[in-house]
C-alpha cells in the first residue's frame, strides 16, 4: 500500500509521507485504574499486526486514572480493521465497566515527526 503524501515538507525540504495519528483516551473508573491497565495492555501492541507504524500507551502522572493510547497509521482503513477486530471487541467488553469516558478514537494528520 502506498502512503499518501502531504503538502507539508519535512525539515529536509522533501514531502513526507502522510501519517495519521489515532488517539484513544481513557479515564478509568475510580479505584479501577490497575485493573483497567492490566485488561487493556494486551491490546496495545496488536496495532502493529494491523499496519500501525508505531504506538505509545501512557498513564498521566497528574491523574493516574487517565490513560492515552496513540498509534500512527498510513491508512485509517487499517486502524478500523484493528478497531473492529474480534480481539478488540473482546477487549472493549472486558474494559466496559473499568473506564468512565466514552471510547471514541480521535484522528489527526502528522505534520512533523522527529
Amino acid at each position: 500500500m502506498e502512503a499518501q503524501t502531504s503538502g507539508i515538507a519535512g525539515s529536509d525540504g522533501k514531502q513526507a509521507a502522510l501519517l495519521q495519528v489515532a488517539t484513544l483516551e481513557f479515564k478509568s473508573a475510580p479505584f479501577r485504574a490497575e485493573r483497567f491497565a492490566l485488561a487493556y495492555l494486551p491490546a496495545v501492541p496488536t496495532v502493529l499486526d494491523y499496519g500501525a507504524r508505531s504506538y505509545t500507551f501512557s498513564r498521566s502522572e497528574e491523574d493516574p486514572e487517565r490513560f492515552t493510547h496513540i498509534s500512527w497509521w498510513e491508512s485509517k482503513k487499517d486502524f478500523e480493521q484493528w478497531w473492529f477486530s474480534q480481539g478488540m471487541q473482546r477487549i472493549r467488553q472486558e474494559i466496559g465497566g473499568l473506564h468512565a469516558l466514552p471510547l471514541f478514537p480521535h484522528w489527526g494528520a502528522v505534520l512533523e515527526r522527529g
